[in-house]
Parts: structure tokens; sequence; C-alpha cells
């Protein structure tokens, strides 16, 4: 069970430097923050114990990693079943700035799929534990080495049916930012703009694109990559990780935790979620700021980079009709 700023989380395991102390490494050390290289070495690995992990349908993996010229990172897991193990899973070699961050295809056996960031586990498998594995790499031997700082994995579950109720009130003033202004890619970059408003609620001096071109995910030609999102907002020095809420009213407590968060949808018409600027039929993110109690009912007040323009990006969503189009994911965004 996580505390994430007093918020008991129960549906995700975090593994940081003290939880490494068990592991095995090759050419690396862990310090008081993360993992690294030792001096000179251009590669280098850390295998991390096996973890008790309760079983689930799916599973998405975080990181959190600090990489500079051209260092990077690639996070692999694997899952125990009993006494059978599954093959290492590749989230893909992660770097900072503009750099081919790929995720990688065809990797399934008996006992998961990996689709893009999410881990779907085959019928009738029952998980027990997970291993983690990272291999850091760096071009040149005095190049900075790429640095981990930590690995979580959520558990993700059909969501629970939600009882409508009244909401405390909340409002964070997170900068309005519409994707579709942005030329050519600006249908696709949901995520990126997202992460780009809580981080320029942070006080971060970004722009959509860029942000966009940093979390692109070139083996899924995907700006959507959950893991590659919060993998993003990491590299500017905040601890970022996916998370799923298995109860969806653990949204209200963690929103009072002092910061906006970024949630999943999706709805195949507009009129599921009134008030929206159109239909997210393959999924879209939003920016939840606060949420309001109405005449008309509870309300979720979010950013909705999908507006035609900034002026309109600030909405007001019943919170009903949030909860039935929302997933029960969201991204965490927060100062270390």
């Amino acid at each position: 069970m996580l505390c994430c700023r007093g918020v008991f989380m129960k549906n995700i395991l975090m593994v940081e430097v003290g939880d490494w102390e068990q592991s095995q490494l090759y050419d690396t050390f862990i310090n008081q923050q993360a993992v690294e290289l030792i001096e000179k070495k251009l590669c280098g690995e850390l295998i991390t114990p096996i973890y008790s992990l309760e079983s689930a349908e799916r599973y998405v993996l975080s990181f959190n990693t600090s990489t500079a010229l051209g260092g990077r990172v690639e996070v692999q897991l694997r899952l125990l079943c009993g006494n059978t193990q599954s093959m290492w899973y590749s989230y893909g070699r992660w770097g900072a700035g503009e750099v081919d961050n790929c995720s990688i295809k065809g990797q399934s056996d008996d006992f998961a799929e990996l689709v893009i960031d999410e881990l779907r586990v085959k019928p009738g498998v029952n998980v027990t534990g997970v291993q983690f594995k990272a291999i850091l790499t760096r071009k040149q031997e005095l190049d900075p080495s790429p640095k981990l700082r930590c690995i979580t994995l959520t558990n993700v579950y059909t969501p629970k049916k939600y009882q409508l109720q009244a909401v405390p009130e909340i409002d964070y003033t997170v900068p309005r930012r519409s994707q579709m202004v942005v030329p050519e890619i600006g249908r696709y970059i949901c995520s990126p703009t997202s992460v780009c408003m809580v981080l320029q609620y942070y006080g971060e001096a970004l722009e959509p694109l860029e942000v966009a071109n940093g979390t692109l995910d070139s083996g899924a030609n995907t700006y959507g990559n959950w893991t590659y999102s919060v993998a993003y907002a990491a590299e500017q020095g905040y601890k970022a990780f996916v998370y799923y809420c298995r109860d969806k009213s653990e949204l209200y407590t963690i929103l009072s935790q002092g910061h906006p968060i970024i949630a999943s949808v999706k709805l195949s018409e507009q009129s599921q979620l009134r008030g929206a600027p159109q239909a997210y039929p393959h999924g879209h993110l939003i920016v939840v700021c606060g949420l309001t109690n109405t005449e008309d009912g509870p309300k979720i007040i979010v950013n909705d980079s999908a507006s035609p323009d900034e002026a309109g990006v600030h909405r007001q969503y019943l919170v009903e009709d949030f909860m039935n189009v929302w997933n029960g994911i969201i991204y965490i965004i927060e100062k270390e």
C-alpha cells in the first residue's frame, strides 16, 4: 500500500531506492536517490528482488528517470505465477528530449501480452509476484549517467460502480491550453497537452508541442503512451506515475491533496459527457482541476484540451456523466 502525500493507495506497488537493497547490480550502484552507472561504464543493469503482487486483469507500469546527453533507461518486468515465471516484457529504451522512444510490439506469452503501455493478463493466470529489470546505457564514458529513481506498477480491474454523492469544493487554477491549435498533430496530443498544463501549473515553461515531441512513442506511432507521458513529467524533476482508482471515490481524496490530476475518459457519443466539445471513441485525457456542487448536481471542473480554442478549455461536467466515461486511470504528477 502506497502512501502518497498522506493518502493510502491500495492498487499500486512503488519500489524506490530503499527497496533495492537486495537487488543484483551489474556495473551499476545505488546512491541515496537513484541507481546509476559506475564511472566510465557504458551499460549496466539492476535486477530487483521478487515482490508480492495481487493478481489483476491488467497492469500499467511507470518509471521515473533522469537522462541526459543520450543516456537511456530500459525498464522490463516479468510476472511470477507460483513456481513459474513469464518472459521479460520490455517498455522500450527511454530517454529525455526528442529521441526515438519506441515501445516494442509482439511481446506475448502464456501469461500476458504487453500492448503499448498496458500489460494484459491472460484468462486463468493467477499472478503472485513481479520482478523488475533496468538496463542503463550512455554513449560516452564521460557522459552523465542516466538515473532511475523509482518504478511503479498499478493493478487494473473492472471499475466498481459509483454512488453519486456531494463533493468537496476544490478548484485549482491550471493554465488553459488547447491541443487543437497545434498544427498537423493537434488532434492526437491530448495526453502531452494535459501533461503540459499540469507542469505549467507548477511553473514549468513548456509548450504542448515540446511535450508532444518528448512523449512520442514511435513504435506505436502515438502520443498517448501513458508510461511515456508520466516518464516525461518525471524528467522535469517530479514524481509522476499512472494510478488506477479501483474505487472511483478515491478521486476526491487524491484531488484534495493540493494538485490537479489527469484522467482518462472514453465516450462513443458526445451526449455521454454533456458539455464536452466532442466524442472520444478512442480515449482522451483531461486535466481535473476541481469539484463543485451546483443546483444541477455535483460537477467536476476540468481543462479539456479538445476545445477548439483556449477560451473554451475550462469546463464543468456533471460528476454522474464523468464517472460513467472515466475508466479509473489517472496520472499523478507531484513535487518530489
